[in-house]
């Protein structure tokens, strides 16, 4: 099992090298600043709004459908039909519940129509993460990792082209960019859909009402868990919005600073979509883990660690080059934002683990306490510090809510604890550190900068055995599946 991670997640992490960074950071940055921040946090805040409400469009069917395919691959020409049906109504639902709350919330007309656009583009990439579960949890890996960036380099071509190109004979607007996208998600969602017929041939339509009524029974734990998830991710942009007196424009600082953690969570994400069904796999064959947590948690948090001690010392420089208005707002709540990253991996490896064995109620507890920590300091700290207080609340939820799954998972797996490793890691982490320090006071350019801390970064990591050459021997037996 970990040949098979190994090399998928290489061949994953260079297709989205080449494709994410690019749409992150060149597309969407490009749309940020023709639009203008305020314009552009409008659309932030209200993303995050419909963003609370996507659970009654998920309903915990991607996990929990990613989770039974890996324990039962041949139950998927029978599984598909009925969960797509499924999915269809959940949309339905979904786009009813957003239009309904920002009616009763108070939203103007404008931001309703807006809303409406956003609510659609969320279930179109709602369905091709659906249909992806399905090529992950058949154990076709390869056709999952090939495909994995294909709607953000459609993005790339058709919003690259509007705001680069001549294509448009009118102003680029918030709606052209929320289209484009669509288009992408539904050429993508094609392309999946295909590639299943293709593989499963032959299918089962058996719309049967208890089939239906277990499949909502089974999903509930993973619905619950996703609501409470996106409450605490997505709660900050809208707290900002309707607390602050301007809270468009702060929003839209907020969302220029978020977006290097966006970028970076792309990467940390792809783990947790390999893990997923390898995990659920695993433990249906009452297989040990150990290893593959081991190897997962270097290849995740090591990156994570120097990525992050990279930014934090080029960000004033960065993202002045990146945005166009606004960047001293956000490069001050920059360097607490990009730290996230690192709770982050780790509950992507983690969370992940106790999500394939299946124990939602104790994630389900973790997000609640979750909730009431960022909820009461987000209400606290941004009457007070404005987006400084948001990005300081985001910051310690995530890294509760890491040690938490950490010591569970621990506990469950049995992952043995080692002292020497843990100081190792210490060993690593200042040194990475007083590194960036006197790097800082040589005063070069800060390109040259990240590189000499990035060759500092893997050399620590292998001299202090972090990471291991015996960690990517299985690259050499490369395994296709």
């Amino acid at each position: 099992m970990q040949r098979t991670f190994l090399s998928n997640l290489f061949l994953l992490i260079i297709i989205n090298l080449l494709v994410k960074p690019i749409w992150v950071l060149v597309i969407d940055v490009k749309v940020q600043n023709t639009l203008g921040p305020e314009a552009y946090g409008d659309f932030f805040s209200l993303l995050n709004f419909a963003f609370l409400f996507s659970v009654v469009l998920d309903f915990g069917l991607n996990n929990f459908n990613n989770r039974r395919l890996a324990q039962n691959p041949e139950i998927a020409s029978k599984v598909l039909p009925h969960t797509g049906l499924i999915k269809l109504f959940l949309g339905v639902g979904f786009m009813a519940t957003v239009y309904l709350f920002s009616f009763l919330l108070g939203y103007s007309v404008e931001e309703r129509n807006l809303l409406g656009a956003i609510t659609v583009m969320l279930i179109l990439q709602s369905v091709l993460i659906f249909l992806r579960t399905n090529l992950s949890g058949i154990q076709w890996y390869r056709a999952d990792v090939l495909v994995s960036a294909l709607d953000k380099a459609l993005m790339i071509i058709i919003i690259g082209s509007m705001v680069f190109g001549s294509v448009l004979e009118t102003e680029f607007s918030i709606y052209q960019f929320i289209y484009g996208q669509c288009v992408a998600y539904l050429i993508a969602s094609i392309v999946v859909l295909i590639l299943l017929v293709i593989r499963i041939k032959k299918f089962s339509f058996s719309f049967k009402r208890a089939e239906i009524v277990h499949t909502f029974k089974s999903s509930l734990p993973f619905a619950l868990l996703t609501f409470l998830m996106l409450i605490y991710f997505k709660i900050d942009a809208v707290m900002i919005e309707r607390m602050l007196p301007d809270g468009d424009l702060q929003t839209g600082y907020y969302a220029q600073a978020y977006k290097l953690l966006d970028a970076s969570v792309m990467f940390t994400l792809l783990f947790s979509t390999l893990l997923l069904p390898m995990f659920s796999n695993m433990i249906s064959r009452n297989e040990s883990v150990v290893s593959l947590v081991k190897l997962s948690s270097k290849l995740m948090l090591i990156p994570a660690v120097i990525g992050v001690v990279i930014l934090c010392s080029v960000g004033d420089e960065l993202l002045p080059l990146m945005f166009e208005t606004g960047s001293a707002y956000s490069s001050e709540i920059f360097p607490y934002l990009i730290l996230t990253l690192i709770p982050l991996g780790a509950s992507y490896v983690f969370g992940t683990l106790i999500t394939a064995e299946g124990d939602m109620r104790f994630l389900n507890k973790i997000a609640l306490l979750a909730i009431l920590v960022n909820v009461v300091m987000n209400g606290i700290l941004i009457g007070e510090y404005g987006i400084m207080g948001a990005a300081v609340a985001t910051l310690v939820t995530q890294t509760l809510v890491s040690l938490i799954q950490w010591r569970c998972a621990a506990v469950k797996f049995k992952i043995p604890y080692e002292l020497a490793h843990l100081l190792r890691v210490i060993v690593f982490v200042v040194g990475l550190v007083m590194s960036s320090f006197l790097i800082n006071y040589l005063d070069i350019d800060w390109k040259l900068e990240s590189l000499v801390m990035l060759i500092t970064g893997v050399i620590l990591s292998f001299s202090l055995r972090l990471i291991e050459k015996s960690d990517f021997t299985a690259l050499k037996n490369y395994q296709r599946s």
